[in-house]
């Protein structure tokens, strides 16, 4: 008997992996569907690395011809990012029709459900609510409060918590609100991309993040989507034995000329992933950027891929196996790919099989603070 086969005799990994199969293969892409956005986040991506260069005139035509190449390219799963794609409601509803989206939100404007009603609504949170307040508010608007007035009790809707290193000390009492606001939570991690540095700085690790959310998810198992194996990955930037970087990401465009010796020569992976501007026409190098340094790179999506890619080699042992099914089954949840409201009753015994105590991830250090943190006087809302 193959080792799968001697795993899958236990039936909770038995169910999971029919799920697996019973969903869509993911062949995804990213589209970037504005360049225009109402923020501007500090520590923002797209802005930090002037990817609004790449803008669109309004081209319905244009528009419409992409949609028909990149279904015909096979492309089923769509994540939708700017910008801010709310700002383009016409447009999801015309995606909504051809893909699976999942449109990442800054939450201060609701998505209609008419013509919406089967799209993840992924909305955007950073750090803590003092720290949302001043790296997505810049000291004046609450968005969080927004976010959650918007998207109270949506079945589409999760918060995708983007966490800080320096500030988990607020990640429980900002996840039980949005428990509260009855939506559930996927977590990710803060790169610091324009260098505040101290407690923003992604190099320090995130060991006290890690166990915040553990601490979170223990409690209310039902609503976090969190892989606590894939966030040790993130935070040790190892994956048996491998070492995250360029190398190892599989969330590149697979065509674009940047790459082409890294997909010629170098680690393979099955899939035709593109990441496009806004234009509709040129894509970048990666899902985060053209210049990303890979050494910047915390994003929970790409280092998912990497997981993903190694199934076989998590087969090795029953553990690194469930580790395996365990993290692509929260994915598949997160994205949407999985019906969370179908499979969420699994959640607490699937956690209960993680074991990542061998995991070690780094310990931060202190350094010289480049943007002070905010105060209780700081987080009072100002007059414009």
């Amino acid at each position: 008997m193959s080792k799968l086969k001697t795993y899958l005799r236990d039936p909770l990994s038995a169910e999971l992996m029919a799920a697996l199969k019973a969903a869509p293969p993911m062949k995804s892409a990213l589209l970037d569907i504005t360049h225009k956005c109402n923020l501007r986040c500090v520590g923002c991506y797209y802005f930090t690395e002037g990817m609004d260069a790449h803008r669109k005139e309004r081209d319905d035509g244009k528009f419409l011809a992409w949609v028909e190449a990149e279904a015909a390219r096979g492309t089923n799963m769509l994540n939708v990012v700017g910008g801010e794609p709310a700002l383009e409601v016409d447009r999801l509803r015309v995606l909504a029709e051809h893909f699976h989206l999942i449109v990442v939100t800054n939450g201060t404007m609701p998505l209609p459900m008419k013509g919406l009603e089967d799209v993840r609504v992924a909305v955007s949170f950073w750090g803590d609510e003092k720290q949302d307040l001043q790296l997505r508010g810049r000291g004046k608007s609450r968005i969080f409060d927004q976010a959650l007035e918007h998207f109270r009790d949506d079945p589409r809707a999760g918060f995708y918590y983007t966490t800080v290193p320096g500030f988990s000390e607020g990640i429980r009492p900002a996840s039980e609100r949005i428990i509260e606001n009855g939506n559930f939570i996927a977590y990710n991690f803060y790169g610091d991309l324009t260098s505040l540095g101290g407690r923003y700085d992604h190099r320090g690790g995130f060991a006290d993040v890690a166990a915040a959310i553990d601490a979170v998810r223990d409690d209310h198992p039902e609503w976090v989507l969190s892989s606590p194996y894939t966030n040790r990955v993130i935070s040790t930037r190892e994956l048996l034995g491998e070492t995250w970087g360029y190398d190892q990401c599989p969330s590149l465009t697979y065509d674009h000329p940047e790459n082409q010796d890294r997909i010629t020569h170098g680690k393979k992976y099955p899939t035709k992933f593109r990441a496009y501007n806004a234009d509709l026409t040129t894509t970048r190098r990666c899902c985060v950027g053209s210049a990303r340094d890979c050494d910047t790179c915390t994003d929970l999506w790409a280092t998912s891929g990497w997981v993903q890619a190694g199934f076989r080699r998590h087969l090795r042992s029953e553990q690194d196996f469930i580790h395996w099914l365990g993290s692509t089954v929260i994915f598949y949840m997160q994205t949407g790919m999985l019906d969370y409201r179908i499979h969420r009753h699994l959640l607490p015994q699937l956690y209960a099989r993680f074991d990542v105590s061998g995991m070690t991830t780094p310990q931060r250090k202190t350094s010289h603070m480049r943007l002070p943190v905010v105060t209780d006087a700081d987080a009072q809302p100002q007059s414009a």
